[in-house]
């Protein structure tokens, strides 16, 4: 199978770096990594205001896994069980939205324009708009795993096609492609564990997950990703960093949290427009 797990450290606005951005847009590097994206104290600042803020506002995931505001993946879920109609979704996001800069105290939502439009500079960044109430959508979230049993399971953002159909639907008809870019940026890093871990399995050739840990490929073979035989890149960016990669092609998962910290980061994902090639959404 293809090899496909570098990461090149980017400085936005340079003109090496609007040339690896061709090169993650055209596939041929796994990410682009952003370092000092956040200071330090934004970090500390941002990560402590969502500590503090209440649990009831918070959605868990599962008990090691916990997100403000609620993702998408949530959203189908009691969406599908009836338990939460897209008006009521749609007000989250904007409520949201509304309280980045108060509560946060950083145009994080601009940050992150600025930061792509250097990268891809024949690009327009919007985020995904509903066209019934002509609303936005948020363009990310904050997450945090847990020491003990935070991590998140072996996945490619393409297979949330087949696990979430009506919301990716929906994306579709807005004109969003598959093969989208995941990012995060790292703002509380943990003793141990958290870790980054892209396989060497891309979509075009392993498109089933059976197990948490046993993936299907095209010609039926079963692969244990924790095998010997297994290729696989690990990487950690420090507090601050932005890590934008190929998240909805390449199979990855975040390795457990082990220690006293908790793994915090604020993501999102980047996904090109099929009805317009210049542009481009953020979304989450």
């Amino acid at each position: 199978m293809k090899k496909n797990n570098d990461f090149i450290c980017v400085n936005p606005g340079q003109e090496d770096a609007i040339i690896n951005g061709v090169k993650l847009l055209n596939e041929e590097v796994t990410g682009l990594l952003i370092e000092d994206f956040f200071s330090e104290a934004d970090c500390q600042s941002i990560a402590k205001t969502f500590v503090q803020i209440s649990e009831k506002e918070k959605t868990v995931v599962n008990e090691g896994f916990i997100t403000l505001p609620l993702s998408f993946a949530q959203f189908t879920q009691l969406k599908d069980s009836g338990k939460m109609n897209t008006e009521q979704y749609i007000n989250i996001a904007t409520a949201f939205r509304e309280s980045i800069v108060p509560l946060f105290g950083v145009d994080i939502e601009q940050k992150l324009k600025d930061c792509f439009k250097k990268l891809f500079p024949n690009k327009t960044f919007n985020l995904l708009w509903n066209q019934d109430y002509k609303k936005q959508l948020v363009p990310f979230n904050l997450r945090e795993l847990k020491p003990g049993n935070g991590e998140l399971i072996a996945h490619c953002e393409n297979l949330f096609f087949k696990e979430f159909p009506s919301f990716f639907d929906w994306l579709s008809q807005h004109g969003v492609k598959n093969n989208q870019f995941s990012f995060f940026i790292t703002l509380q890093n943990t003793e141990v564990g958290g870790e980054l871990n892209c396989f060497d399995f891309l979509w075009e050739n392993v498109k089933e997950r059976v197990e948490f840990e046993l993936l299907k490929d095209e010609s039926g073979n079963l692969i244990n990703i924790n095998g010997s035989d297994v290729n696989s890149s690990l990487i950690k960016p420090k507090v601050g960093s932005l890590l934008l990669f190929n998240g909805g092609n390449i199979w990855h998962r975040v390795e457990k949290v082990i220690g006293q910290n908790s793994r915090i980061t604020l993501g999102g994902f980047v996904s090109s427009s099929k009805l317009n090639d210049n542009e481009m959404f953020i979304w989450a």
